[in-house]
């Protein structure tokens, strides 16, 4: 501990002579070399740091080791860093700021599959905040670089996240949205196709929670089964289907009866669960009628 405090405060001293004695030369070796030999400093600070979980500390000498560096991409690695350890501390806001300046020197520069994974972190830390609308933008755009870098399979999984947390926040047309790019990028990768039924599933039950079964109609006989044709024969096609037939007659028991034989072969998720209850009270609830049943 008493070495990362003197190796901290030495770069200091340094970053402090390379501002006042060489600020007004455009370059200098002595300069350059100075700085260099800061970061490393602060760099084994903050490990240091980190190896004793004094995050705050470690994350305040990853910040000063990235104004220090002398390239794009080691300045965004140690942000990343810094925005990781401040996370670590529960300095949320903090971590926020550092994850967003390492991701945009890597969005700039690459490679975009860093700035991805990063993104990735950023998200988390928006779902624990519970910033659900950030979260999906961030999970999104992850998915988006993760595409372009040509890993389908981490797109589709970005993608799935962002839709999750759309779902979560009751943006349920937002979510449908990317349930169904995220059921697009899986079909696009022989690994991934498995997965398709699933998200199928996912926003079929966010058509239902938005009131729209015309949608689900459509995207059901026009959409799912053209993306995959084994969807019309599968347990979660057949529970869709059974699901907005119940919708439309208002027919309670025929919507519990149908949850329940799907759910003996497949158990349904938490959010899958309390959406299906949503979807259930405005059965039972006939003064806030579904828009357009018929």
């Amino acid at each position: 501990m008493e070495e990362a405090l003197e190796l901290r405060a030495e770069a200091r001293k340094q970053t402090r002579t390379v501002t006042t004695v060489f600020s007004k030369l455009r370059s200098s070796t002595k300069s350059s070399n100075q700085k260099q030999d800061a970061e490393d400093k602060f760099t084994r600070a903050a490990t240091i740091f980190l190896r004793e979980e004094q995050f705050a500390d470690a994350a305040d000498s990853f910040t000063e080791a990235s104004k220090c560096a002398s390239s794009v991409y080691t300045a965004a690695a140690l942000s990343g860093e810094a925005a990781r350890a401040w996370a670590k501390a529960n300095e949320n806001e903090r971590a926020v700021r550092m994850y967003a300046d390492s991701i945009a020197k890597f969005a700039q520069k690459g490679p975009l599959r860093r700035a991805a994974l990063l993104a990735i972190e950023l998200g988390e830390l928006y779902e624990k905040m519970e910033l659900y609308d950030p979260a999906r933008k961030t999970f999104s755009q992850a998915s988006a670089w993760f595409n372009e870098s040509g890993e389908t399979s981490k797109a589709a999984n970005a993608q799935l996240q962002a839709a999750n947390c759309a779902s979560w926040s009751g943006d349920y047309v937002a979510a449908i949205a990317d349930f169904e790019v995220a059921a697009q990028r899986a079909c696009g990768d022989i690994g991934q196709r498995h997965k398709m039924k699933g998200y199928f599933l996912q926003s079929g039950l966010c058509y239902l929670a938005n009131s729209d079964l015309i949608g689900l109609e459509r995207a059901l006989k026009d959409k799912y089964v053209v993306w995959d044709r084994a969807f019309s024969a599968s347990d979660q096609f057949k529970l869709l289907s059974a699901l907005l037939q119940a919708v439309r007659q208002m027919d309670m028991r025929k919507f519990e009866l149908a949850l329940y034989s799907y759910d003996q072969k497949h158990r349904l998720e938490k959010w899958q669960v309390e959406t299906c209850l949503l979807v259930k009270q405005r059965i039972s609830n006939p003064s806030n009628p579904v828009d357009e049943l018929l």
